[in-house]
């Protein structure tokens, strides 16, 4: 699969392109017909393409010829937001809320089965989630609408500890700590990633909602 392109688009289409060239290698057809308003991105794991979309599905597609190997559905729980976090064969990706909804319903975090789309756990139910989790040393860090982040065991998705007033900030992990931007006093923040203390604070005066870009004392930039 190298040299290759993949996205989605509006049309209901998964794409691979040459790189070098943009020609098309393939297109896959969205089966239930939906429409790609995504912000996150696909993943490449083991041949195969993930990608979650508006209406609560999670795409699992062949990366050689675009043929779908399963779908892994959630009622109207938008995944469009969330880039799929794989490690060890088990994919975490969040979702925001249930389209259309009134009054909204807030979404969850999931871990799930990359080779068969089975559900392994599913957790936090009813808070919502802008972005995927991040995986580091044996955690899930996320943020999610009830303004904590959290670590998370990916075993089975119980708290190992959650600090308040980062509300949806995804963090970067690099020289052993987390970095991101904190939303009651609009600070900038380093975070250890074991207990969740904050070990120091710059006030910036902003909301700083984008994850931030690390780069080490190497000059190697961290994502």
């Amino acid at each position: 699969d190298n040299g290759r392109i993949y996205f989605a688009s509006s049309d209901q289409c998964v794409y691979a392109l040459d790189a070098a060239t943009g020609v098309q290698i393939w297109r896959s057809y969205n089966p239930l017909y939906e429409t790609f308003y995504v912000t996150g991105s696909p993943v490449l794991y083991n041949g195969s393409i993930y990608i979650g979309s508006r209406y609560g599905n999670l795409f699992a597609i062949n990366a050689s010829n675009g043929t779908l190997k399963w779908v892994f559905r959630d009622a109207k729980f938008s995944m469009e937001y969330a880039t799929p976090v794989i490690k060890n064969d088990s994919l975490f990706i969040t979702s925001a809320f249930e389209v259309f909804s009134s009054p909204t319903k807030f979404g969850a975090l999931y871990a799930i089965d990359a080779n068969s789309g089975s559900l392994i756990w599913k957790t936090q139910v009813g808070i919502g989630f802008s972005h995927a989790p991040i995986y580091q040393d044996g955690k899930l860090y996320v943020s999610g609408y009830d303004d904590k982040l959290k670590a998370i065991r990916p075993n089975d998705g119980s708290i190992i500890w959650e600090v308040a007033n980062f509300r949806g900030h995804r963090p970067t992990y690099g020289n052993n700590l987390l970095f991101l931007g904190e939303s009651l006093n609009k600070n900038f923040c380093a975070i250890n990633p074991e207990n969740g203390n904050i070990v120091w604070q710059r006030t910036g005066g902003h909301f700083i909602f984008n994850k931030p870009l690390v780069i080490d004392n190497r000059g190697k930039v961290i994502d």
